[in-house]
């Protein structure tokens, strides 16, 4: 679970909840803040917690490939692999 801090300057306008038979309720919390770096620092949770949830569903996701690799695995698909040549002198 994890937790937000709201600074003394933050009060909560308005919450609504929206749910259906099948899939996930959603929770919208309105707050009001009224120093600009409370705003600033409650953005950069928000965003972190993001980024962390994004890490936690995929943790082995790969990184997208650049435009030349994509060209570059394109160009290969087509080609045929390496030609396996062994030494078959020993019998085997």
């Amino acid at each position: 679970m994890t937790s937000i801090y709201l600074p003394r300057s933050a009060s909560i306008a308005d919450y609504s909840v929206a749910s259906r038979l099948k899939g996930p309720t959603t929770v919208t919390i309105k707050v009001t803040i009224a120093s600009p770096e409370d705003l600033g620092f409650l953005l950069r949770d928000l965003q972190d917690e993001r980024k962390r949830q994004e890490e936690a569903a995929s943790p082995y996701r790969p990184q997208p490939k650049s435009r030349k690799e994509r060209d570059l695995g394109r160009r290969l698909r087509g080609q045929a692999g390496p030609l396996l040549i062994t030494d078959q002198r020993d019998g085997g």
